[in-house]
């Protein structure tokens, strides 16, 4: 499919593929899109009961693979994934010593290391996943409270609903054969690389952190030729201040800005990403160094994945997110004028971020080869974003209303969740399509739009909120 085709002609506008049917994993109630209610009457926001599933990922990759750097092992079973990887090493800029070690050690990792697929209902293969993620919580409650059952809400049930099959990708060989060729594959490579002891930790392993190097550099920019620094999320000086303002526009009641403008608070969305000017508390040793473009901090402050996996996994739910959007929205009520709109502003930011598959999901650790694969993502976004989205963004009828859990979380954080818990499935097809197609919007056109329009619903949500106006 061309990539200029699905983006006009399959234009969703106000029915978004996103759902009035239950969420009740996360709040035990129904959907709280409403529509804005532009009618002749200028009537106030309605329900909206008429909207379609979302897209189901057309990929997914199981836990059990997750663990390791899967996309490299995923080269056994993809092809198109083993070719997009070779090429990048043929590419990389190292030396042939250093090319040839990480060729053996790609043939090697593929003849021996076994990956299964299996094309089924995404509904299915969601509800295998909470059954795991319950068993696990069990079992992290079990270790962490004496045998106490959690009585908080548990995230065991559907956010927005999302409709089609995908091929589900898992590990078939043992782990501890898995763990012995991987040691064997990163050995390789440190010493073609003269390192002085080539001793492997299972972490090590697990990343393929000098393999992954050695293909990083293999992924070149397509305008320059050169790799480059990632760029923030959304590019700042332009997707994010665009998707703020059509935010501001369509979700804050009229009349309720003072003398502040829906592009002033666009311009202030862009200072999040500026650490200099933010206060952001350290974040844990466990979350991941070198994937993001920011510093750690700042990263982690930006990001939420639901379903980690590895030592991430043992605290569950990983990431910054819903917690400051909760905490820019209270500083936002508790303040007037243009402070009281630059809060929103960074919690809208945040929000947006949280649309982002890349922020809530296909994270490994130890590897700069994730920036890569963010940039690049991020560049083809932003480099089309008037031309693919935002229009549609503009014509959106509809908002994602903050609802009040009935349970611990603030509303404002269980905002966050939501809009995480949606993104995360499309986080391995992003991924993959970054490394396989130069071109990758012609195959994850259709949920990168769709994680555009959640971004402005939800930002558009935060703004009603705020301005009384839901």
């Amino acid at each position: 499919m061309a990539e200029q085709n699905w983006s006009r002609g399959t234009s969703r506008r106000t029915v978004l593929k996103t759902t009035a049917a239950s969420i009740a994993g996360l709040s035990g109630v129904g959907s709280s899109l409403v529509s804005l209610g532009r009618g002749a009457e200028g009537s106030d926001p309605q329900p909206v009961t008429d909207l379609e599933p979302a897209p189901a990922p057309n990929l997914y990759i199981g836990s059990n693979l997750k663990k390791f750097n899967w996309l490299v092992l995923l080269g056994n079973e993809r092809e198109s994934m083993a070719d997009a990887l070779t090429g990048y090493v043929e590419e990389a800029t190292v030396d042939r010593k250093q090319k040839r070690a990480a060729r053996e050690s790609l043939k090697d990792i593929w003849s021996t290391i076994e990956v299964t697929s299996e094309t089924k209902a995404w509904e299915e293969i969601r509800k295998q996943q909470e059954k795991r993620k319950r068993e696990r919580e069990d079992d992290r409650w079990q270790t962490h409270s004496g045998g106490r059952r959690r009585k908080q809400e548990r995230e065991n049930g559907p956010k927005h609903e999302k409709e089609g099959k995908t091929t589900y990708y898992a590990l078939e060989s043992d782990k501890s054969a898995v763990k012995r060729t991987l040691k064997g594959a990163e050995s390789r490579v440190r010493k073609s690389k003269g390192v002085r002891t080539t001793s492997v930790s299972e972490e090590d392993a697990a990343t393929l952190s000098e393999l992954s190097d050695v293909i990083g550099s293999g992924m070149k920019d397509d305008d320059t030729g050169e790799t480059e620094e990632v760029e923030p999320m959304w590019h700042p000086d332009s997707t994010h201040e665009k998707i703020t303002e059509i935010a501001v526009n369509s979700g804050a009641k009229p009349g309720s800005l003072d003398n502040v403008t829906a592009s002033d608070i666009g311009e202030w969305s862009k200072i999040p990403d500026n650490e200099e000017r933010m206060d952001y508390d350290p974040a844990p040793e466990i979350f991941p160094d070198d994937i993001f473009p920011e510093e750690k901090a700042q990263a982690y402050a930006h990001a939420w994945n639901p379903d980690p996996v590895g030592l991430q996994a043992v605290t569950g739910p990983v990431g910054g997110g819903p917690k400051y959007t909760q905490k820019f929205m209270k500083n936002a009520e508790d303040n007037s004028g243009e402070d009281r709109f630059k809060q929103l502003a960074f919690a809208m930011h945040i929000i947006e971020d949280l649309a982002n598959p890349l922020h809530t999901g296909a994270w490994f650790t130890e590897t700069a080869w994730h920036r890569s694969i963010h940039r690049t993502y991020e560049k083809k976004v932003d480099s089309r974003f008037d031309e693919l989205f935002k229009e549609d963004l503009e014509d959106i009828e509809n908002l994602e209303v903050v609802t009040d859990p009935w349970y611990v979380l603030s509303k404002y954080d269980y905002h966050a969740r939501k809009l995480g818990s949606d993104t995360h499935p499309y986080a391995s097809e992003v991924a993959v399509a970054v490394h396989e197609n130069s071109h990758p919007l012609e195959h994850v056109g259709d949920k990168t739009k769709q994680c555009m329009e959640w971004a402005e619903m939800y930002a558009a949500g935060l703004a009603a909120e705020l301005t009384g106006y839901t």
